[in-house]
């Protein structure tokens, strides 16, 4: 039987324990671009707070066939720590950039995901793409 919670601004039905990751937007417009599909792809996944695990990606298709990433993934030398790597590929020249930001643990980057809005996401994107042109 499903349930439902009150959050500030997001009715959520649930039928099963939510992932910490979902949280981390609860209260946030989820009509957005990027923030809907980050949610939904973070919600089917797993992110131990230490150890090994599968990288999580978030892919976003753009109209003239570049890409736009996001990937979760645990550090090789610690075994607690994160990092979140933006990632874009452009089809009008083949060039390719990414960014990480690494994170101690797990509540870390659980706080910078938090604290994205859609603005910064579409700014972190128009950069790497800036710098894949030409």
């Amino acid at each position: 039987m499903n349930s439902v919670k009150y959050f500030p601004n997001v009715i959520q039905y649930s039928s099963r324990v939510q992932n910490p990751f979902r949280t981390a937007f609860l209260g946030k417009n989820m009509d957005n671009k990027y923030l809907d599909k980050i949610n939904k792809t973070l919600d089917k996944a797993i992110v131990p707070e230490f150890g090994r695990f599968e990288p999580i990606n978030v892919i976003f298709d753009e109209e003239d066939e570049s890409r736009f990433t996001i990937t979760i993934k645990p550090e090789e030398a610690d075994n607690k720590a994160k990092s979140a790597i933006f990632a874009y590929v452009n089809a009008n020249t083949g060039k390719m950039i990414f960014t990480p930001k690494n994170f101690k643990d797990k509540k870390e980057l659980e706080g910078y995901l938090k604290a994205l809005s859609e603005e910064d996401i579409d700014h972190i994107k128009r950069e790497l793409r800036k710098k894949t042109e030409g």
